[in-house]
């Protein structure tokens, strides 16, 4: 047991370590970033000093609201609306995806598994410091 604990002790230090780190370098990048000039009409800016050189990027995210979208593909038609956009398929969730895989109709379930690829994932460790070594 005493390498299971060496390991979260270094899981958590690690994960500690890297979150800092990326805070950090959001900051210098947010920092770079307003520094360039970036030429017009272009999201793409190249800098250079202290003998190192950078491609800096200006980038967006953008958030849909699916009920405004409804409403545009209403106003637009589906036609024109589906050639900007697709439709996303997904389970709702879990529960309910195992609920059907379990209990679906015959011949739906196995279309439903034709189209299931499933892969082993990196698990998920959180780590968090005990108050007492108990065991697992």
């Amino acid at each position: 047991m005493a390498e299971l604990g060496s390991l979260l002790s270094e899981g958590a230090k690690l994960k500690a370590r890297i979150d800092a780190d990326k805070a950090r370098l959001a900051e210098v990048n947010r920092a770079i970033e307003a520094l360039c000039e970036f030429p017009e009409g272009k999201s793409t800016a190249h800098v250079a000093a202290n003998g190192f050189r950078a491609t800096v990027t200006r980038k967006t995210t953008v958030k849909w609201d699916q009920k405004k979208l409804a409403e545009a593909m209403k106003a637009i038609g589906t036609e024109s609306f589906q050639k900007v956009f697709t439709y996303e398929f997904k389970p709702v969730g879990k529960r309910q995806l195992d609920a059907f895989l379990e209990f679906g109709a015959e011949g739906e379930v196995e279309a439903v598994k034709a189209a299931m690829t499933v892969a082993p994932a990196s698990p998920s460790v959180k780590i968090e410091e005990a108050m007492d070594d108990g065991a697992c």
